[in-house]
């Protein structure tokens, strides 16, 4: 009994869900509970709790469950069912309920929304974007129309990556470090999470003329797209994200020619590319054309450089 809303964490229901709640995130303590003879004991735990494994608690209306998991982990994701149901619109309202949650959360870990059928569909539309949604759960009951307004729900769920710009030579020499300068958007709703199975890459590859072969990539460490945030307002337009990176073509590897450029992100976890938000793939599996660059020798120059030097250690021996 006792008083759920009291966040006091002293009644005998507040304390059976604490302790609940830290079998699955990992914690310790004692607690006061009824026994079998619904007289009060004592009781002293300790759980490893799931640190690998991205968990997500249902709402429920329960939010000093989240205030309490929130005081031990930041990566515990929120889970919201009938989104679109009126009756439950002012949970999104609210400023005590989801809103005064959501920005907790949203950049650490997943905000995942339900339907339950006979849903509004437009008000459904602004709970994602105000809640920052990654995923949408399936309804019952979806009518054609609906089934073509839900796909048009889901575009913008979780992330959207998009190259907005690039800069690198035209042509470089083998062995030799240049400069890689990028701009990438996340027009989503949500960052990508670790713990949800997405460790993803940049990589800057050359590839053959007919877009057959990768020839060479390079997986780019600058400021990896973990770290893309949408705008706080999903309306506005999303921050820029800049990466430099320094590449070398390797002459072990490449051979001099003119490459086609293009740019993949590689999930390390799936081996899978992701697709991307632009419109110049170039197969099926997500690769992205750039524009071309020329690989010189890299000989010829250092062997201009050891002959000046030779030429000078001669001078100045004689």
């Amino acid at each position: 009994g006792g008083n759920c809303d009291s966040g006091s964490g002293t009644s005998l229901d507040f304390q059976a869900r604490k302790r609940l709640l830290d079998a699955f995130i990992g914690g310790s303590g004692t607690i006061t509970c009824l026994d079998l003879s619904q007289k009060e004991t004592s009781v002293s735990y300790s759980y490893a709790g799931f640190q690998k494994t991205q968990l997500v608690l249902p709402y429920a209306g329960i939010r000093q469950n989240h205030y309490y998991v929130l005081t031990k982990r930041s990566d515990i994701g929120l889970r919201q069912d009938c989104a679109g149901n009126p009756d439950q619109a002012p949970s999104y309202t609210d400023s005590n309920k989801l809103p005064a949650l959501i920005p907790k959360i949203w950049k650490a870990a997943p905000i995942i929304l339900g339907l339950c059928g006979n849903e509004d569909l437009s008000l459904a539309a602004t709970q994602l974007k105000s809640t920052h949604a990654s995923l949408l759960l399936e309804g019952k009951g979806w009518s054609s129309n609906s089934q073509t307004t839900v796909q048009q729900l889901v575009q913008n769920l979780g992330y959207r990556y998009s190259l907005k710009a690039i800069e690198y030579p035209e042509s470089v020499n083998l062995n030799s470090f240049f400069t890689v300068r990028m701009e990438w958007l996340n027009s989503g709703y949500a960052p990508s999470y670790t713990k949800m199975l997405t460790k993803y890459f940049v990589y800057f590859m050359l590839m053959s003329q007919d877009n057959a072969t990768i020839i060479y990539g390079w997986q780019v460490n600058d400021n990896p797209p973990i770290n893309w945030l949408p705008n706080d307002n999903v309306d506005s337009s999303p921050p820029v994200n800049y990466v430099n990176e320094q590449v070398r073509v390797r002459s072990d590897l490449v051979s001099p020619g003119t490459y086609k450029v293009a740019i993949r992100i590689g999930n390390d976890v799936t081996t899978r590319n992701i697709r991307l938000a632009n419109g110049n793939r170039v197969n099926a599996k997500n690769h992205y054309f750039i524009g071309q660059i020329t690989v010189t020798p890299a000989a010829a120059a250092a062997l201009t450089s050891f002959i000046s030097i030779l030429i000078w250690l001669i001078y100045a021996i004689f």
